[in-house]
């Protein structure tokens, strides 16, 4: 005779929430919404040495009016490069003030090529190549919605 264990039910419903929390953890990072001028932006927020590494790599594309805010705590002179990033992208330097003090564009996979702040800087944001650009946001406009 062969004996078959059974699972309970519970004990599945279980495991499957607990592999959602798992599955949300590693995927969903923390949004929220910035305004440059009138325009209004979707971001998730990189806060973290993981988060900041991985940034928008592997993924194969950005929504419309979303973006990446990369907050390294403190200001500091920071680079990025395009590895293993599909998606072409511009990002924008903030000083002090929240005040956009460059923007560069950055092509994918570019690893040769490193897009460094001029300035010591807190926060960076990445939004699809060209949207500051579509949206007349340039250099000296402030950024609401970042503490």
């Amino acid at each position: 005779m062969t004996y078959i264990r059974t699972i309970p039910t519970r004990s599945l419903i279980l495991a499957g929430m607990l592999m959602a929390l798992l599955f949300s953890a590693l995927n969903c990072q923390k949004k929220g919404v910035i305004r440059i001028r009138d325009k209004v932006l979707q971001i998730e927020i990189a806060d973290d040495a993981a988060e900041r590494s991985r940034g928008l790599m592997f993924r194969k594309e950005l929504g419309r009016d979303k973006g990446m805010v990369f907050d390294f705590k403190q200001d500091q002179i920071v680079s990025f490069w395009m590895k293993n990033t599909f998606i072409p992208l511009s990002i924008a330097f903030l000083d002090t003030n929240f005040c956009i003090a460059q923007i560069e564009d950055m092509s994918p996979l570019d690893e040769e090529n490193l897009h460094r702040s001029g300035i010591p800087v807190r926060y960076c944001i990445e939004v699809n190549r060209g949207w500051f650009e579509r949206n007349g946001i340039k250099v000296g406009d402030r950024v609401e919605g970042l503490q």
